[in-house]
């Protein structure tokens, strides 16, 4: 790769947004939880922040493989890339391996989690089998939020490194 940076490959304003998106799939699945608590259904026409009403069941349906996909394809990927940049510098080598460690433990999770996900919407689901759903997805995305947070503040480091090391010497 002909860059140097860390930036370049996963730079901090992606993290930021996808942070932000995965962010507001978590304020979504935590309204519909208010619903279940109030034991109340969830309206079709109300907007829940990140879908509608009419599509939550589909939505958290999907996620786990939407997580894997992001993972596996995007994010695992730039970290791996991360890595070979980082040369001689074992600590840079030492945290993107443990980002890559910590990618994978999702993915597991996800696939671990991706039954008890999908069950809940097949056919008609008792509540607490759409509430079992409900809990597995915001843990999910909640492992999936640390993860991007903590790869973010590394990315910002590693960004204010490179711009450091660019600066003319006076």
């Amino acid at each position: 790769m002909s860059t140097t940076t860390i930036s370049h490959i996963l730079s901090p304003y992606k993290l930021t947004e996808s942070l932000a998106s995965r962010t507001r799939q978590l304020s979504c699945l935590e309204l519909i939880e208010s619903y279940f608590e109030q034991g109340m259904t969830v309206p079709s026409e109300v907007d829940l922040g990140g879908c509608m009403g009419y599509e939550w069941r589909a939505r958290i349906a999907e996620l786990p493989d939407a997580l894997i996909h992001s993972l596996s394809q995007h994010i695992i990927p730039a970290l791996k890339g991360c890595r070979l940049q980082a040369g001689d510098a074992a600590s840079s080598y030492g945290e993107m391996r443990q980002f890559v460690d910590r990618a994978q433990g999702v993915i597991e999770y996800c696939e671990g989690q991706k039954k008890t996900i999908v069950k809940a919407f097949r056919q008609r689901p008792s509540k607490k089998t759409q509430v079992d759903a409900l809990v597995s997805a915001q843990s999910l995305l909640r492992d999936m939020v640390m993860l991007l947070e903590d790869m973010h503040c590394v990315a910002v480091k590693c960004e204010e490194r490179a711009c450091e090391q660019t600066l003319p010497t006076v």
